[in-house]
C-alpha cells in the first residue's frame, strides 16, 4: 500500500480546523478589545460627570464625554448605549454610569460561525469629591 499523497489529504483534514480556531481566537480579540473600551467609557464618563455644577449638566457632560471615548477606541456610536444615575448629586455621594454595546457577531472574522449579537455592559460608580467647589 502506498502512503503517496497522505501528507496532503492530512493537510487539507487539518487546515480548516485551523482555520477556525484561528478565527474563532480572532473574534475573541475583538470581543475582549470592545469591553475594555466599554470599560473605559464608563469610568471617563463618570469622571466627567462629577465635574458638573447640576445634575443635569452631569449627565450631558457625562454622555458627551462617553461618545468621544467610544469613538476613540472605533465602538460604533449607534450601538451604544450610557445611561448616569446622578441621584443626589451632593458633594459626597455618587454618580453611577451604565454602559451597554452590541456587538454583532457575525462582522467579526470567525468566517460566519458566531451569528447573532452580544450585549457587552460596564458599570462604573464615581464619588463626587466633598471639597470639591462648585
Amino acid at each position: 500500500m502506498s502512503e503517496r499523497g497522505s501528507a496532503a489529504v492530512e493537510a487539507l483534514l487539518v487546515a480548516p480546523v485551523l482555520l477556525v480556531l484561528i478565527a474563532l481566537l480572532v473574534g475573541g480579540g475583538q470581543i475582549t478589545s470592545d469591553q475594555a473600551a466599554v470599560r473605559a467609557v464608563a469610568r471617563e464618563s463618570g469622571r466627567m460627570a462629577v465635574t458638573a455644577s447640576t445634575p443635569s449638566e452631569a449627565v450631558e457632560l457625562g454622555k458627551a464625554r462617553g461618545g468621544e471615548v467610544a469613538a476613540g477606541y472605533g465602538l460604533d456610536a449607534s450601538r451604544l448605549g450610557v445611561s448616569i444615575n446622578t441621584g443626589s448629586f451632593e458633594r459626597g455621594s455618587d454618580v453611577e454610569v451604565g454602559v451597554t454595546y452590541t456587538v454583532e457577531l457575525s462582522s467579526l472574522p470567525a468566517f460566519g460561525l458566531l451569528p447573532g449579537s452580544a450585549r457587552l455592559t460596564a458599570t462604573h460608580t464615581e464619588p463626587i469629591d466633598r471639597y470639591m467647589s462648585r
